[in-house]
């Protein structure tokens, strides 16, 4: 399956959280959570600080995030260092991340330890399996993203907080990717991906911006 570029959809930038305990530890999150580390925190300023000249005015922009608590702090963090107003972004279910059932909170060692057909099923087809004890496959990832992109007023740009698995999704709804496509693109989380006319610009954060605010290196995470 490959999607169409929708032929209306406005320029999204397309941020993911900052990284998280869950991340650093190398655990699957999906739709349950874990806070964002310091590292974290200093991703999102200083993204925040590279795109302030670049973004404008708030009011140019649609802000809009998904509810999770880590997209929540990434999105308040983002708004601070910029001084928009939080209050103003719009919550969506639709930009979640993929829910991995009974992955949630575990590495993949032992996700192959504990459920080694899951695992193996998920091996074989990444893009259809859906974790049978509450999981998603990313074919409905991707049914429910793109509501929302069909939703979108061409005439006003977003900007979207989301996830590195839905994110990929989202972006690949907006190029016109295949399945196999989306998951080639990176997801780093110190870098806005800016999507508009069916062309993708990687920003990624000012090195200086990443020192000042305690971050040694960007941070690419799976």
């Amino acid at each position: 399956m490959t999607a169409a570029t929708p032929p209306n959809a406005p320029a999204v930038l397309i941020l993911r959280h900052g990284q998280t305990l869950w991340n650093r530890a190398g655990r699957y999150q999906g739709q349950n959570d874990s806070p964002l580390t310091p590292k974290g925190i200093g991703q999102l300023c200083a993204l925040a600080e590279t795109l302030k000249h670049r973004l404008g005015r708030q009011s140019d922009w649609r802000l809009v995030s998904s509810p999770l608590p880590r997209t929540r702090q990434s999105m308040a963090l983002f708004c601070e260092q910029l001084g928009w107003d939080y209050d103003d972004v719009a919550f969506d279910a639709r930009l979640k991340e993929c829910a991995y059932g009974r992955w949630e909170g575990l590495n993949v060692a032992e996700i192959e330890r504990r459920f080694p057909e899951d695992y193996a099923a998920r091996q074989r087809d990444h893009w259809g399996y859906a974790n049978p004890a509450g999981g998603e496959s990313f074919a409905q990832v991707f049914e429910r993203v793109s509501t929302f992109v069909a939703e979108l007023d061409p005439a006003r740009p977003v900007v979207a907080m989301s996830h590195g698995g839905s994110g990929r999704v989202l972006r690949g709804i907006l190029l016109g990717l295949g399945p196999d496509e989306m998951f080639v693109e990176p997801a780093d989380q110190s870098h806005a991906f800016l999507i508009a006319m069916g062309r993708s610009e990687t920003i990624p954060a000012d090195p200086a911006a990443l020192a000042r605010f305690g971050v040694s290196v960007y941070g690419r995470m799976p």
